[in-house]
């Protein structure tokens, strides 16, 4: 097995791999992997699974495919779509498939290749035998498939033309069942497409009948609602089909993401109600795989038979469904994988599932489940994946729990309310690579037995009662870790641990990516050694009483994205290292006790999306640098320091910022005209500098504000109106200024709650609610009615206009 999935792998695949003679599995998709497949490829006849999908690959299969690669499994399952890469091109020289004597069934060959252009040596179907130079219309071979774009060999778009053709025209359905791909973005997203694939479809499905093998519908690359009602209206799902045609020779049934909760499902089972499972499922013997992963199928839990005796994997999760879960699923001896999680079941566990002694996979979490969790299920020996996170649950963990389940890979009991402590027996799962029992009220201590795992990658244990407030209870934790040799996640957040930060979590496994201490009360300084950690990409020791500096060793971080120390009491300089974390993309360090300059080495992280250095002893001018970070979106926020000098003039290029605060600092001059350009921006506080001038007209541009506030400060002239008609606008302060004249009454200022302008004396008008004197020229119209000037003198108009002012 070789495994490159989801990389950011270039280049070409090297034709060096077909000498692997043994390899059965070959995952390369999701990279950004060139060229043409390797021949030679074609040379490794074991190969069961191919995956290259999502990549930048071309060229055409070979016209020995099928024979080559006799051993290609007949079932995909969603990780092992092939060969839909968007420049795979067409054979302009194949017509079709050749029928070749004895290749009557494609269930012998190379079948599941998600592509429409079909090598020459892959059969039609159960079709007669016919000789080599003949061809046959119906190319739709025992996986029918749609892809979103395909091009010919001159890189013409022929998608829709192709398969339009494939489905439109063919002659007759061969007896494989269909499969309809969405899910991974190959159906088209346009109705015109959708409505000829649509129809290319429906009668087609529909004829498909007998032989063993699965349905499998895979919905999710569209969402347009008229196109949803009408892939539901046409699903030949009627109560007779299923039972001659479909489901009673089927062994596997995949009906996942096809939003089915409307009359074509309802008429699918039939149900009173759509969009419901029949509480009695019966006529699927046959039946090994269920999977109706992420519809919207709701009403009670289906209670299975005994006539599905050969179910293996039952896959319910991510829909609606009610109820609890049925005693009967334990009579289900042959269950492996049973996953009803992301639904809205209620109750207790039932017991009967302590007799799927072949259960591996346990997914049960995001529903209301209540009670303990049974006994009895410490007896499947055979678990390997247990996921009960996010329920009601209560009790402990069972003290043999690591010895009864020797194959455990994977725990999380997250959000739940189970209480005791880890048992020490844990170490005895030596297979473990997943622990998550964050949010519950498990306590300590931690046992030692943890070094054991070596597989541990996660572990997760945020808000809990672990600190026993013993004075090295840390050191001796992160020397229990530093043993777990493949560690990649530690969470100990918020669970009252105390003492000094140790120098051994610089020990801690090459391989840690995240590691989060926050909310304890955790004193000491921040060992040097954190620059060992080479590959940690969050940081995060907010809320503790961290004193001293902040290490330069920092800046060796190289894969550092997030850092997070704030609420400490961390002083000295912002270390200038900081600049060489170029993969930087938060970093927040207020209230602590931080002086001097902000670096100007922080302009190197080009992808910033957030920075807080507020409420620190900063000083000194803004770097210009921080306003050429273009990647800033989410917020700067340097308020509460002591900051001096003018906004910097580059402020105007973070047009995609969020939020803007620099409060309470000692920046003066004029608010900057460029702050207009902020399209987004939804909170900006200048208050408690020494900005005067008016405000500036530019900033009636801010059509996303929520929040602003300029108070405190040396602005004077009028309220501009114009703040009035920021319809989003939800709190202005401008108390505590300079500003003169009438207050205006429209939008922000119509409610004395959302606004203030105390402490500007010369105002006038407003809503009554404000209490100011009425504007002069108001006055005076109201008492005497409209003024007529003929007959004044000049002398009587000017004593008006001096009135005025």
């Amino acid at each position: 097995m070789l495994s490159l999935a989801a990389n950011e792998l270039i280049g070409s695949n090297p034709f060096k791999l077909g000498r692997l003679f043994k390899l059965q599995f070959l995952q390369l998709s999701l990279n950004n992997l060139t060229g043409m497949v390797p021949t030679q490829l074609y040379n490794t006849s074991s190969l069961r699974f191919v995956s290259l999908a999502a990549n930048q690959l071309h060229g055409c299969l070979s016209p020995d495919f099928g024979l080559a690669l006799p051993k290609l499994q007949e079932e995909m399952d969603l990780e092992n779509i092939h060969f839909d890469n968007k420049g795979l091109h067409h054979d302009p020289n194949d017509d079709g498939p050749t029928l070749q004597p004895g290749r009557e069934s494609v269930r012998g060959a190379a079948s599941n290749i998600a592509v429409v252009s079909t090598p020459t040596s892959v059969t039609g179907g159960s079709q007669p035998a016919q000789s080599s130079d003949k061809k046959h219309r119906s190319w739709i071979w025992n996986h029918l498939t749609i892809v979103k774009k395909f091009k010919d060999a001159n890189g013409i778009d022929i998608g829709p033309r192709v398969a339009r053709r494939w489905l439109v025209e063919a002659d007759h359905v061969v007896s494989a069942p269909a499969v309809l791909m969405g899910a991974v973005g190959l159906m088209p997203n346009g109705k015109a497409e959708i409505s000829w694939w649509l129809d290319g479809c429906r009668s087609r499905v529909a004829s498909s009948g007998g032989g063993a093998g699965l349905f499998w519908l895979v919905g999710g690359g569209c969402r347009l609602g008229s196109v949803r009602r009408r892939m539901e209206a046409w699903l030949p799902f009627s109560q007779p089909f299923v039972r001659a045609k479909s489901l009673v020779s089927r062994r596997h049934l995949f009906l996942v993401g096809c939003w089915l909760k409307f009359g074509g499902f309802g008429r699918f089972l039939v149900q009173k109600r759509a969009g419901e499972l029949p509480t009695n499922i019966t006529g699927w013997s046959n039946m090994e795989e269920i999977n109706l992963f992420n519809n919207s199928l709701g009403a009670e839990m289906p209670v299975v038979v005994r006539s599905l005796s050969r179910l293996t994997r039952l896959v319910l999760r991510q829909n609606n469904f009610r109820g609890s879960i049925p005693a009967s699923f334990g009579n289900l001896s042959a269950m492996s994988m049973l996953s009803l999680s992301h639904n809205k079941l209620i109750g207790s566990n039932p017991f009967e599932l302590g007799r799927l002694f072949k259960l591996q996979i346990l997914q049960l979490s995001s529903n209301n489940l209540t009670g303990m969790v049974p006994t009895q299920l410490y007896n499947i020996s055979s678990l390997s994946i247990v996921s009960l996170t996010k329920n009601q649950l209560h009790g402990t963990l069972a003290p043999d729990f690591g010895l009864a389940l020797p194959n455990l890979q994977q725990f999380t009991i997250a959000i739940n309310h189970f209480y005791g402590p880890i048992p020490s027996s844990i170490g005895n799962a030596s297979r473990l690579s997943k622990f998550d029992i964050s949010y519950n009220s498990v306590i300590g201590p931690t046992p030692k037995s943890l070094e054991n795992l070596n597989d541990l990658e996660i572990f997760g244990a945020s808000a809990n009662s672990l600190g026993t407030n013993s004075g090295n209870e840390l050191d001796n934790i992160m020397n229990t870790f530093s043993n777990c040799s493949n560690l990649r996640e530690l969470s100990l957040n918020a669970n009252n641990f105390s003492g000094l930060l140790p120098n051994s979590i610089a020990n801690l496994s090459k391989f840690l990516s995240y590691l989060d201490i926050t909310e304890n009360h955790i004193s000491g300084s921040i060992p040097v050694g954190i620059g060992n950690l080479l590959n940690l990409q969050f940081f995060a020791v907010t809320v503790n009483m961290l004193s001293g500096s902040i290490p330069e060793s920092i800046g060796k971080l190289s894969k550092l994205e997030e850092i997070y120390m704030y609420t400490n009491k961390l002083s000295g300089k912002i270390p200038s290292s900081i600049g060489n974390l170029s993969q930087l993309s938060m970093l927040s360090l207020s209230d602590n006790k931080l002086e001097e300059r902000i670096p100007d080495s922080l302009g190197n992280c080009k992808r910033l999306v957030g920075i807080d250095l507020g409420y620190n002893n900063l000083t000194g001018t803004i770097p210009g640098q921080i306003f050429r970070l273009s990647a800033l979106s989410i917020g700067l926020f340097l308020g509460g320091n002591q900051l001096t000098g003018l906004i910097p003039m580059q402020i105007g290029n973070l047009r995609n910022l969020g939020k803007l605060d620099l409060s309470e600092n000692k920046l003066l001059g004029g608010i900057r005209a460029t702050l207009g350009s902020f399209q987004v921006l939804e909170l900006l506080s200048l208050a408690g500098n020494h900005f005067e001038g008016t405000i500036p007209e530019s900033l009636n541009q801010l059509k996303g504000i929520q929040f602003l506030d300029l108070s405190r400060n040396n602005l004077s002239g009028q309220i501009p109106k114009f703040l009035g008609e920021l319809n989003l606008l939800e709190s202005l302060n401008l108390s505590y200024s300079m500003f003169e004249g009438e207050v205006p009454i429209d939008g922000v200022f119509k409610n004395i709650s959302a606004f203030s302008v105390v402490g500007n004396s010369k105002l006038c008008g407003g809503i009554e609610e404000l209490h100011l004197p009425a504007c002069p020229a108001k006055a005076l119209q109201k008492k005497k009615g409209p003024l007529n000037i003929k007959g004044l003198s000049r002398l009587d108009i000017a004593v008006f206009q001096e009135n005025l002012g």
